[in-house]
């Protein structure tokens, strides 16, 4: 075995930096290429394995370039990935221009950290840069999923295996982490037996078997328990509301989309067999709360929707009305009601509307909407303003029977970060409201929203038994561990199926957002052993087994493909799953492990850098040694 040892000067060194950093921008760009190509809405998933290998290279030419030189490739990495990722976002800037630009900046930054500390760890190893590179890569990505501002897991290396069953099939007992380090090792790998020369080569081969061999066990291992008990018929309402309609909820438009939810939710239930549970998606109730006492403060308040007689209102013929007090009749609401030459509707007759029908049709509804501890409304007699407090706010869901609310609601415990907090920033009111100003943020949200504590979980009767149905709203779905918190507890099953609701209107017209968030979803089913519905405003709802495979999507109306910006009823029956897998037990110690093995890549080089330092004062870190060139 030799080493290659290269002296430089600073006039080769800038050479370097700048015939380097051309490169490495170029690499960056083909591996962000690569990337978009595995993932939806194209699909190849195969691409996932070639995609880290642009990468790889780059860092593996620069260990022998100083620290300078080494930023500078780091930028042009960055740099290479922001097309990728300002394409991938896009839906962002419609929602904060100025917080676009920042996540883009943000989201691109890891291709540059990767290649810096993976060259920097090589150099000062003399080790070759496939070797810590894998490890790398995944404690970054764990980092950047899961750590940092609340975690944003879009784009993980490994989601795209999901679309083989073979190789996914490990994440029932590693996780989605687990099967991205896998195949990042794999990678890894596989650019050392194509790279590198003599014994580095033989021990490439050597590793690269030694992983498969681990993926193959890993994928062997017994499901747990793992097998369908009976099915659940569910239908889901998806809805088409715009999000833009949604933020400036008009009265009129409240009552056109209330309309269209309530003749949806007739039809579906419309149907022999009936379903077992009829689901809307995340916030979609056009009113306030569910909860009696939130719905009794706002009769108390005697609060009323107000426009002028312009204003056109849809003709209605689903709405009801129960009274001021709430204790008369069900009344058809044909529309508006004049009132001192104004045009007005109690903001109490959604959740009138809701709860007659569902007692009418004996189908139990599980709805997204608002949720409220301690709501108070004082009116002004004198001018009508409304000042509303409460104790806590959240992003909650409903379980209706017998027209009432039954159980507890659950409050989504994990916000999305800028879209519904602000991480570390929230912590300081001042420093939120002037990132507000400067249009860091989801524009049209006031950030007021708390986090649930309690991982409730509704129990819906079926001819099956009692079903408990967990809710991970929107976000909540790509996150591992906090779906993982839903399902099980203390090592228990606690949840026979997830139901996620979710607001997909926030994509616009980024249908690739939509099919990524179903794709990560479809991991959830399977590391946790338990099938997910998918109720989401403008597509794609859909029906999830427990080993990850999507039974259907789509609704009632229209080809399945066309199963976006499209209202309708999605049908299925739901694989009830008993048992439990290994990852339920044990979580995700796979991408911790990922990150802390990082970690001690990180300190062991910049320990022996700090030794070989003192050995030799009075030298300037070059990192001479070459240890990507190690043959």
């Amino acid at each position: 075995m030799s080493r290659t040892i290269e002296t430089t000067t600073p006039k080769t060194r800038a050479g370097l930096a700048l015939s380097g950093g051309v490169s490495v921008c170029a690499a960056s760009a083909v591996s962000s290429l690569l990337t978009l190509l595995a993932f939806p809405p194209v699909g190849w998933w195969v691409l996932a394995f070639v995609a880290p290998m642009p990468l790889l290279w780059a860092a593996s030419r620069m260990p022998a370039a100083g620290r300078r030189a080494r930023l500078g490739v780091a930028v042009a990495a960055t740099l290479g990935m922001v097309p990728m990722w300002a394409w991938q976002q896009q839906w962002v800037f419609g929602v904060s221009a100025l917080g676009a630009v920042l996540l883009v900046i943000y989201l691109s930054m890891y291709a540059g950290a990767f290649v810096w500390l993976a060259s920097w760890v090589a150099a000062r190893f003399r080790a070759p840069v496939w070797m810590a590179g894998p490890v790398l890569w995944a404690g970054l990505e764990w980092f950047r999923g899961v750590v940092m501002f609340d975690g944003y897991p879009w784009l993980m290396a490994g989601h795209p295996l999901i679309e083989s069953a073979a190789l996914s099939r490990a994440g029932a007992v590693v996780g989605a982490s687990g099967v991205s380090l896998l195949m990042l090792l794999v990678v890894g790998a596989v650019y050392g037996v194509v790279a590198a020369r003599g014994v580095w080569r033989w021990r490439a081969a050597a590793g690269l078997v030694g992983v498969m061999a681990v993926w193959v066990v890993l994928a062997a291992v017994p499901r747990g328990a793992i097998e369908t008990v009976g099915t659940m018929r569910v239908a889901v309402v998806q809805t088409n509301v715009p999000q833009g309609d949604k933020q400036g909820w008009t009265p009129p438009q409240r009552m056109v989309d209330l309309e269209r939810m309530l003749e949806l939710t007739e039809r579906a239930c419309d149907i022999e067999p009936r379903p077992d549970l009829v689901v809307w998606p995340e916030t979609m109730f056009p009113g306030a709360a569910l909860d009696p006492a939130s719905i009794a403060e706002e009769r108390a308040a005697s609060l009323i929707w107000s426009t002028g007689p312009e204003v056109a209102w849809p003709e209605l013929r689903f709405v009801v009305f129960t009274g001021m007090d709430g204790i008369d009749a069900p009344e058809p609401v044909p529309g508006p009601f004049e009132m001192g030459g104004r045009l007005v509707m109690p903001t109490t007759v959604p959740a009138d509307s809701v709860l007659a029908w569902q007692r009418e049709l004996g189908v139990p509804f599980l709805i997204g909407a608002e949720g409220y501890d301690g709501l108070r409304l004082d009116v002004d007699p004198d001018t009508g303003v409304v000042e509303s407090a409460w104790d806590a706010s959240f992003n909650s869901t409903y379980l209706l029977r017998d027209g009432r609310m039954v159980g507890e609601r659950y409050d989504k415990m994990h916000l999305t970060p800028f879209g519904e907090v602000m991480p570390y920033i929230s912590a300081w009111p001042w420093l939120e409201r002037v990132s507000l100003r400067l249009g860091i943020g989801a524009s049209g949200m006031t950030f007021n929203l708390d986090a649930g504590r309690t991982p409730v979980r509704h129990v819906v009767e079926t001819e099956a038994g009692r079903v408990r149905v967990a809710t991970p709203v929107c976000f909540e779905g790509v996150m591992p561990g906090v779906c993982r918190r839903l399902a099980y507890a203390a090592g228990e099953r606690r949840a026979d199926v997830l139901v996620q609701l979710t607001n997909e209107g926030w994509f616009g017209g980024f249908d690739a957002g939509r099919r990524q968030h179903l794709q990560i979803v479809r991991w959830r089913a399977l590391e946790l052993g338990t099938s997910v519905v998918r109720a989401a405003n403008t597509g794609v709802s859909a029906v999830i087994d427990p080993y990850g495979g999507v039974l259907k999507t789509g609704v009632e109306r229209g080809d399945p493909a066309g199963d976006t910006m499209v209202d309708g009823v999605l049908f299925g029956e739901v694989p009830l799953a008993s048992g439990d897998t290994a990852y339920a037990r044990i979580g995700d110690v796979a991408g911790w492990l990922g990150l802390v093995g990082a970690g001690i890549w990180v300190i062991a080089a910049g320990v022996l850098g700090r030794s070989e330092r003192s050995q030799r004062p009075g030298t300037e870190e070059t990192d001479k040694h070459g240890g990507g060139s190690a043959t």
